[in-house]
């Protein structure tokens, strides 16, 4: 079974960000890596995204002009959700080799 390394990020109040495909997408999913910076995807964050990104949320802009509402729906590695997601991504036979 894998082990999970857990690292302390912090970041200052980050305000006036812009959205980089506000254009050419409907959402952005954003997070924060582990210097504190802003990520943003056009895409959800996969299992292995969440290893490297804080969730943060997703920002609407169906018009592809302006942002419409910004859903914050954090995934914090405390949450029930995070840990089944976590380990619902695990491989079977790591699965069978843990519990045995």
């Amino acid at each position: 079974m894998e082990t999970h390394d857990h690292t302390l990020v912090s970041w200052s109040n980050l305000t006036n960000i812009a959205v980089t495909n506000i254009a050419t997408n409907l959402i952005t999913f954003v997070g924060i890596d582990i210097s504190g910076n802003v990520v943003q995807s056009i895409s959800k964050f996969t299992n292995v995204d969440n290893r490297d990104y804080i969730f943060l949320g997703v920002i609407v802009h169906v018009d592809k002009t302006i942002v419409d509402a910004v859903n914050n729906e954090q995934a914090y590695i405390g949450s029930m959700s995070e840990g089944l997601r976590r380990w619902a991504s695990v491989p079977c036979d790591q699965l069978i080799k843990y519990m045995i």
